[in-house]
């Protein structure tokens, strides 16, 4: 097991809020199946059902510099290695950071990061899971989702559920980290992303009109490469849509 420590909390208001307050050391990772004000990315609400869904946070102390969207990759990949031990089909991963059944979210990750200077002093990566939310539940979130018991078509035992995770996500981070094997990393995101050749529309809240190309590949960086007409884009942040 590549962490050093794992903590298991009755609730709390945010996984990563609280690795980035607290006093750890590298490699801690924290879970809770009641986080009160969960967020995604740009600061959007993670919808909680108290005891349903998983919450789950990792802190890193990176020794030297190291793309953030490896992290992500990494954490994307672990679930992928957990749903297909549960025999769910039709999984990916969205550029970047969340993990989809067909055309419905299962899963959405976060990272945030603490600097001193230059230098990042904590890297904190959280992923919430929909694992037993009911299609009665989701009605309550506006976009289109699902959770595993919805896609095997049962109720699941999430502590068992989640003592795989957790070891499918230290196996990962140990090829990772310890091994190094980004090669192996960026290979099986570019398989389970599908998103190769693809049409799509990258917006970005930094620009006024999505831009309109197609997926060239995900470089050493963990950048998107995106092609248009007359220009190569890499992408390093926004919403990938998919076209066709």
């Amino acid at each position: 097991m590549i962490f050093r420590e794992l903590i298991y909390l009755e609730h709390i208001d945010s996984t990563n809020s609280y690795l980035k307050k607290v006093e750890k050391n590298d490699r801690v990772l924290v879970w809770t199946y009641n986080q009160t004000e969960g967020r995604g990315r740009e600061n959007r609400r993670w919808i909680d059902f108290k005891d349903k869904n998983l919450a789950l946070s990792v802190l890193f102390l990176p020794e030297e510099p190291i793309n953030i969207l490896w992290y992500i990759a990494t954490i994307s990949l672990s679930l992928i290695d957990t749903l297909d031990s549960y025999g769910i089909k039709d999984r990916w991963i969205k550029w970047p950071n969340d993990v989809y059944i067909l055309d419905k979210k299962l899963a959405g990750i976060l990272a945030e990061s603490v600097w001193s200077g230059d230098k990042i002093e904590r890297l904190i990566i959280g992923i919430g899971v929909n694992v037993n939310t009911t299609e009665e539940d989701l009605t309550l979130i506006d976009k289109k989702a699902t959770s595993i018991a919805i896609e095997i078509k049962k109720s699941v035992d999430i502590k068992e559920w989640t003592k795989n995770f957790i070891t499918n996500i230290s196996n990962r981070f140990e090829l990772f980290l310890i091994e190094k094997n980004i090669k192996k990393i960026k290979e099986d995101w570019l398989k389970e992303s599908k998103i190769i050749e693809k049409l799509v529309e990258w917006r970005d809240i930094n620009r006024e009109i999505p831009i309109t190309g197609i997926v060239k590949d995900i470089d050493i960086d963990g950048f998107l490469v995106l092609q248009t007409k007359d220009k190569i884009f890499k992408v390093t942040s926004g919403d990938i849509i998919l076209k066709n």
